[in-house]
């Protein structure tokens, strides 16, 4: 792993001229192309896709429409909560997010249509409006869930909606994305790995000549604590320390690996983002191709916000394919359909389990701490469970 040449540098005007003597026209060529090359860093903001909205109404009037229409169907005592849905969706109104409502309830709609389990996480449910269009399942006003944790009208940010699917069946959700908005205007996300203090070590160890061996000792004298850094490591442990003052060596690569630390690595792509566009994403962006031929964009998630993209976080979990493999194999063996979303919250077995630290399986609870909490704490209700 090394260089086979040391001419990796921008050499100046001179150095290029004696290296074509012969040919002048090649210098003079690359400037012509410099200067007809013309980029413009500007702010400008990608416009979001269009949802489907009928003829004649706008984006929030037909928002507006879908929620009213959507609280009377699907909660209890809508007239008294008339005033909160007001009040979101004048934020809403205000802010001018009633695109990104009416995109995301167009994926959870599809997502139901096709009998795939989902689920929103996150400050969504504090949403009536998310709740009122169907993109949440859970009665926000019943469980004095905060809108302005969601969206709050003195720090205006997108929202962010992020969808649970089974993981068996994600992919499917983006094929459909896909070929709503057309395959120029989707693409997966970047990431940047970076060299964290242990793999700087390591890799200049390597590209140095150090033995594995080596490497490997010095690496197990640095403490494994999230955001340790060689510096860090130098002062906090005295093993390492000692290490690397006692053999010359050790302090060269010890500086040398200073040097390349937090550098980026690899890239690789996010595990549940992907963005959506109203124009061609290289109009904004640029591309690469992934592994599997799909788009990756090579910008990471932070530059895509600046930038106005739709950004969708479709996170895929094991838990809910598992859920509907038991629904499916309970209504096989008994003919029984079951909807999750009804289940009793007051149903005593399922307190007494959780109280047993039977938490295998159960998402966000099968955590060892959680399970130790469920033991002790014997959670009655839901609201004790949330606390």
């Amino acid at each position: 792993m090394k260089f086979q040449t040391e001419e990796f540098y921008i050499k100046t005007q001179q150095e290029m001229a004696s290296l074509f003597p012969d040919h002048p026209e090649a210098l003079e060529n690359t400037f012509q192309i410099a200067e007809m090359c013309n980029v413009e860093l500007d702010k400008s903001v990608a416009p979001m896709p269009q949802p489907e909205v009928p003829s004649g109404l706008t984006s929030f009037e037909y928002l507006k429409q879908v929620a009213y229409e959507g609280l009377e169907k699907r909660s209890r005592n809508a007239e008294q909560k008339l005033e909160r849905l007001d009040y979101e969706l004048s934020v809403i109104e205000q802010t001018g997010f009633a695109d990104y409502f009416l995109l995301v309830k167009e994926f959870a709609k599809e997502t139901r249509d096709r009998g795939i389990f989902f689920g929103v996480r996150g400050s969504a449910a504090g949403s009536l409006v998310s709740y009122s269009v169907g993109i949440t399942d859970v009665d926000p006003v019943d469980y004095d869930l905060t809108f302005e944790r969601f969206l709050n009208p003195e720090r205006i940010s997108m929202p962010d909606i992020d969808m649970d699917f089974e993981d068996a069946r994600r992919d499917e959700i983006i094929d459909w994305v896909t070929e709503r908005f057309g395959k120029d205007h989707v693409a997966q996300i970047v990431t940047f790995g970076t060299l964290a203090a242990k793999a700087a070590i390591k890799d200049c160890g390597r590209v140095l000549g150090y033995m594995p061996q080596e490497t490997d000792r010095i690496t197990k004298a640095i403490p494994n604590v999230p955001g340790m850094t060689l510096n860090k490591a130098f002062k906090e442990s005295v093993e390492f320390r000692e290490m690397i003052e006692a053999d010359p060596r050790l302090k060269d690569l010890f500086n040398t690996a200073k040097s390349v630390e937090g550098m980026s690595r690899n890239a690789g792509v996010h595990a549940a983002g992907i963005v959506i566009s109203k124009d061609p994403l290289v109009d904004y962006v640029p591309l690469y191709r992934g592994n599997d031929g799909q788009a990756v964009t090579a910008y990471e998630m932070g530059i895509l916000e600046k930038i106005g993209l739709l950004k969708m976080d479709f996170l895929g979990l094991s838990n809910l394919t598992v859920l509907a493999k038991a629904v499916a194999n309970i209504t096989q063996t008994t003919g029984q359909v079951i909807d999750p979303r009804n289940a009793p919250e007051e149903d005593e077995k399922t307190w007494e389990m959780l109280a047993r630290g039977e938490t295998t399986g159960v998402f966000q609870l099968e955590g060892g701490g959680m399970t130790r909490w469920c033991v002790q704490l014997k959670p009655q209700n839901v609201r004790e469970l949330a606390a």
